[in-house]
């Protein structure tokens, strides 16, 4: 279909409309006019000195709206005369004494202006109702007149701004200057600093201050905070503590989260309920001095005080710890000597306010060299082996407290039996029991270190293409209860075997626990529970090419040879290479005991509050999954006894 071109409306009272786009303002001439209607419009249009002079002629076509407003020719009332008589009022108006004084002033303007442009070569003005293109004009005349004060001046012309860069008039600029001022009134004192950061940098502190109506030490303060921080910084003032930027923040919980700092309990009361979700408890493993100080060796650059890193604990991390078991026989007895130490130099020096209390990572540091080596601790080094313990505790004693009497604790096998028994001697027979204990108590502690650093090692390097980290280990049977039970029944309860699994890959961690009502805790059932791991991670991460299984050293199940003997055999049956990575005695807790906990807290609640009935592993299995959106991902049987992962 052909284009048709349109017809506008000749009148220039649409002048203002526009003609282009999807939907033009500018009205379609449809209407055609007649002679005497061309003249009535011809004689509008002389009338009105602001439209632009067209002459419109018989046969012309224009709007409706126009057409509607011209007289109605066949009307007796219409008087073309009358008309006429109007016509030469308006022309006796347009050339009145004021009307010819304006265009005089006009046209005097106009020949000024063209004066100061042929000056500096700019183009005359033709048409003096183009303002845009004369402020352009006098712009540009401004910017000649900056140069040349510059060159006189013997300023950098490269530094001069651009002259009105938004094109918009002074009695706007000022509008918007009185704006910021008001705002400047209506600002706290710190804003307000931060406001006169946006001055001129060539104004001083007294025109700052005049300017904005603020005193000269808020003028002053502006200028030193964009010196040093730059326009619109924000203040800071040492009045009180420093706000901690976001990383230090983070830094500081993810330390109180690590394993050494603090441990999880597997105990399943300790389960807090945080934004609906059920997280284990964590107590803390050293105070909070001895944490402060763990954490700057750890992070050298950067400094927190002691109330803000003890505020920054998070809420599931407590410092009082119940009762704890399966700890480190060799940690503990050194610490008992050490406490027993303690309470003797704090009743012979009550009063001194110099008493510091010994740890044995203080010890350690005494001892050992300042950077010490491997053969510190194995006690190879040459500088700091003949160093014993009781020569350094030795020199809070006198020499006539030699036969002093006291008292201390220690865990000991007697009669295949471990018990703590009490001990009373001197304190000199304190100091040989210490120095007997310290090597080996010396060397486990590297131990300790250095396998919890490759760990950790080994845990942040994990990717999806490379290898996961798979930390596994039997929690504690699982009891099933029974609400409203009976007297007799105590004698017959039902338990089911807890398998915790926790896998990192990468930046994820996954949760998983194999429920099971095979009761014992050997090698046959950790091989099964491997295969359910390898399914696992081959239809989840098929690009893993190897596992890296973390356990404790428990020999009945983990650290023996028939354990091996399948890691030998690891790539033959299952396709995928393996190591086994064990932590140091009586070092084994992390976030499998955690998991367990958290699985015996929701079957518990479920079953005291809600009476549900528990009365085999399978029906164990099925609460959970219903409990904790858990997935179901193998069914096994092993020796006719069902075991089942979640």
């Amino acid at each position: 279909m052909p284009y048709k071109k349109k017809i506008w409306c000749p009148h220039p009272s649409h002048s203002r409309c526009t003609r282009s786009g999807s939907k033009p303002t500018h009205p379609e001439a449809r209407r055609p006019i007649n002679a005497t209607q061309a003249e009535i419009v011809n004689r509008q249009i002389r009338c009105n000195s602001n439209w632009s002079s067209v002459i419109l002629k018989e046969g012309d076509r224009v709007c409706l709206r126009c057409y509607e407003a011209l007289p109605n020719l066949l009307d007796d009332s219409f008087d073309l005369e009358a008309m006429d008589v109007q016509f030469e009022d308006e022309m006796e108006k347009i050339d009145s004494p004021c009307l010819e004084e304006s265009i005089l002033a006009k046209e005097a303007a106009k020949d000024k202006l063209n004066a100061v442009f042929q000056l500096f070569n700019i183009e005359k003005i033709r048409d003096h109702r183009r303002f845009k293109k004369i402020r352009e004009q006098i712009d540009s005349v401004y910017r000649h007149l900056k140069h040349l004060c510059d060159i006189l001046e013997e300023n950098d012309s490269d530094g001069v701004h651009e002259i009105n860069p938004d094109s918009i008039r002074i009695d706007e600029s000022n509008e918007l200057l009185h704006g910021m001022r008001e705002l400047f009134q209506q600002s706290t004192y710190e804003e307000q600093v931060r406001l006169m950061t946006i001055a001129p940098d060539n104004w001083g502190r007294i025109a700052i201050a005049q300017w904005f109506g603020a005193s000269d030490h808020q003028a002053r303060q502006s200028i030193i905070l964009r010196r040093d921080r730059g326009v619109l910084a924000f203040p800071e003032y040492t009045r009180g503590n420093k706000f901690l930027d976001e990383d230090t923040i983070q830094s500081v919980v993810q330390f109180y989260l690590q394993d050494g700092v603090s441990r999880v309990s597997s105990n399943s009361k300790d389960i807090l309920k945080i934004k609906n979700e059920l997280v284990p408890v964590r107590f803390m493993e050293m105070s909070i001095r001895e944490a402060l100080r763990k954490f700057y060796d750890d992070h050298p650059t950067i400094r927190v005080g002691k109330s803000s890193f003890y505020s920054l604990k998070p809420h599931h991390v407590k410092i009082s710890c119940p009762h704890e078991t399966c700890m480190c026989q060799t940690h503990e007895n050194m610490s008992l000597l050490l406490q027993a130490f303690n309470n003797y130099v704090k009743t012979k020096i009550l009063l001194n306010a110099q008493f510091t209390k010994i740890t044995a990572s203080n010890l350690i540091d005494l001892i050992v060299c300042t950077g010490p080596v491997d053969d510190c601790f194995l006690g190879d080094c040459e500088k700091c082996n003949d160093i014993t313990p009781s020569s350094v505790l030795g020199r809070q004693l006198d020499s006539s407290d030699e036969d002093d009497k006291c008292s201390w604790s220690l865990w000991k096998l007697v009669d295949k039996k471990i018990d703590l028994h009490q001990i009373r001697g001197t304190i000199i027979s304190l100091l040989n029991e210490i120095d007997e204990s310290w090597p080996a108590f010396l060397a486990h502690s590297y131990f300790n270190r250095e396998q919890r650093n490759f760990i950790n090692e080994l845990s942040i390097k994990s990717s999806p293409l490379s290898y996961a980290v798979v930390q596994i280990d039997f929690a504690e049977n699982y009891t099933f209860l029974r609400q409203r039970e009976v007297q007799a029944a105590h004698w017959n309860n039902q338990q089911a075997t807890l398998f915790t699994i926790h896998i990192k890959i990468g930046s994820e961690h996954k949760n998983m626990v194999i429920i099971s009502d095979y009761m014992r805790h050997d090698t046959a059932f950790v091989f099964c529970a491997q295969r359910l791991i390898i399914d696992y991670l081959r239809k989840h991460y098929p690009e893993v090419k190897k596992v890296n299984y973390l356990s404790d050293g428990a020999p009945a199940h983990f650290k023996n040879h028939f354990n091996i003997i399948n890691l030998q055999h690891h790539q033959h049956d299952f396709n995928i290479f393996a190591s086994w990575t064990f932590s140091a005695s009586g070092h084994g807790k992390g976030p499998c005991d955690g998991i367990g906990g958290v699985v015996k807290s929701n079957a518990s609640r479920s079953i005291l509050l809600f009476n549900t009935v528990i009365s085999c592993a399978e029906d164990f299995f099925i609460l959970l999954r219903n409990l904790t959106r858990m997935q179901q991902s193998q069914v096994k049987r092993m020796n006719h006894q069902s075991m089942f992962a979640t």
